[in-house]
């Protein structure tokens, strides 16, 4: 009997609601209890899809409706319960990786929205930065499986952003008590299941779970923060050069845009990068397109301890940064340019300086072949 008793978990999906599942052989009614009042109950009924490795019983999803006035403080007091078909309680669990499963709500839902499993590595950056080049070199390390680029998961993000925006129009269907199909569907859930669909693509993509990602520009840089919740062990390699360097590059690369939008790319990379580097924290490193240009074979070694990887893929990656060509639109990749150097005119000169200001200011870039504006230049790389 013990091996069939009731198990299941429970998670908060918004100030008012309460939802997960119950994997038991038969029905059970969950209830919510403060100090022993019970100020919620419902039916854990409906079957969710068959998980492998539940065959002790069916899951059942339950969603329970909150009363008003519970603050933080009061819901941390809350204990879920339920009884079995013998009158038997026991008590849910709200473990603190419940975010890995979604558990459904009364929808009877399952599905992984976090991947606690797979190591992504995320190359980022404005356009020519040395993308193109450390991407390549995690790919023949041997340990990364990836594409040129990804240009994917960025919907990620935009999908989210028109899920909240729909949920705040309609707030008032989505209101728990309101009989309608939008407030017995969270948008927790709706987040949680898009997050799920990109676990799902990473895994189906990737079935090694190592694999890298280069999607360039601002969007992806501020979508590292999600990255990071939905790949805990996930590591971001935000690629930068100095403004000037970059666009003379770019404007090669890319003769039929107008200059001023290049500035604008390159400005919102680098301030997309200065806003989400303290949250990525220890998980990102800020590799300076100068220095691998300069000293291959130092930042392959740096890059390669900081991903943690074996002897032999660290000489690969290494031997891939120093020997495999990057992208070259100027002939001297390692090579610092004053302003009276790029060929620009006065009024591009004045757009680059109003545009790219604040961003050459944030990332201590100089205006002159100094490079760094009176600070370290490996300050950004530890």
């Amino acid at each position: 009997m013990s091996e069939a008793r009731p198990r299941g978990a429970v998670r908060f999906l918004g100030p008012r609601q309460a939802g997960g599942v119950v994997v038991a052989a038969s029905p059970v009614r969950v209830e919510a209890t403060l100090d022993e009042v019970v100020v919620a109950s419902g039916l854990a009924d409906l079957a969710a899809n068959f998980v492998p490795g539940d065959a002790a019983g069916e899951a059942r999803g339950f969603l329970l409706i909150l009363p008003e006035g519970l603050d933080e403080g009061l819901r941390a007091r809350l204990i879920f319960v339920a009884r079995d078909a013998a009158g038997a309680r026991f008590q849910l669990s709200r473990p603190e990786a419940a975010d890995d499963v979604w558990l459904g709500g009364g929808l009877g839902l399952r599905f992984v929205a976090v991947d606690r499993i797979s190591r992504p590595v995320f190359v980022m950056g404005a356009h020519r930065s040395a993308t193109s080049a450390m991407g390549r070199a995690l790919r023949r390390s041997g340990h990364y499986a990836g594409h040129g680029e990804g240009h994917v998961l960025p919907l990620l993000a935009r999908l989210r952003e028109e899920v909240a925006t729909y949920y705040q129009a309609a707030e008032k269907f989505a209101a728990a008590g309101q009989f309608t199909m939008l407030a017995e569907t969270p948008e927790t859930l709706m987040m949680d299941g898009l997050s799920a669909l990109f676990v799902r693509l990473g895994r189906a993509h990737f079935p090694g779970g190592a694999w890298m990602e280069k999607t360039p520009g601002a969007a992806s840089l501020l979508a590292a923060p999600m990255y990071r919740r939905i790949w805990p062990e996930a590591r971001f390699m935000v690629m930068q050069r100095r403004g000037i360097e970059n666009l003379v590059s770019a404007r090669l690369k890319f003769p039929e845009r107008d200059f001023g939008a290049l500035c604008v790319d390159w400005a919102a990379a680098i301030l997309a990068a200065r806003s989400v580097l303290p949250e990525l924290g220890a998980a990102a490193r800020v590799v300076e397109q100068l220095d691998l240009a300069r000293d291959p074979t130092r930042v392959g070694a740096e890059v390669a301890e900081f991903l943690n990887l074996d002897a032999d893929a660290a000489a690969r990656l290494g031997a891939a940064l120093r020997d495999e060509q990057p992208q070259r639109s100027t002939p001297e990749m390692g090579r610092v340019l004053s302003l009276t150097e790029t060929g620009w005119t006065a009024d591009e000169v004045a757009l680059f300086r109003a545009r790219c200001g604040a961003a050459m200011a944030a990332a201590g870039y100089s205006f002159d072949k100094e490079y760094w504006a009176d600070r370290d230049p490996g300050a950004d790389c530890g």
